[in-house]
């Protein structure tokens, strides 16, 4: 049976249903090994990803990782990135489809691209 909403239905969590699902900075040094320390180290080195949500609660787009990782082809797109934008801003052009990438949103030319394609997608971001 299908799950589709009905008009009089309300998605309760709109970014979550776009973006996908969340970790806390509990479950990401489970899933990773890491201590607070080491992922504060891999914030600041613009090579992990996090949002911060009203409630000041810092969560990690599990769209990042790779098994217990970053997903080292997403490195360089951070590192351009996270300077100069939040985790939000980050997050939500990642998923958002670009003309210049032929539809793609960023992600997919990330885990399904060429290098070609990646070296394109980085100069596009990092202007």
């Amino acid at each position: 049976m299908s799950r589709r909403k009905t008009p009089d239905q309300h998605d309760h969590a709109p970014l979550s249903s776009a973006i996908g699902e969340f970790w806390s900075t509990h479950q990401v040094m489970a899933r990773s090994g890491s201590n607070r320390d080491r992922l504060g180290e891999l914030i600041e080195a613009h090579e992990l990803l996090h949002v911060t949500t009203a409630d000041d609660q810092r969560l990690f787009p599990a769209f990042q990782f790779d098994g217990k990782t970053v997903n080292p082809r997403l490195l360089p797109l951070l590192r351009a990135m996270l300077p100069s934008q939040d985790g939000w801003s980050v997050t939500l052009q990642l998923m958002q489809p670009m003309p210049e990438l032929g539809g793609k949103t960023p992600l997919d030319v990330v885990e399904r691209g060429s290098d070609s394609d990646r070296k394109k997608l980085l100069k596009i971001l990092s202007a």
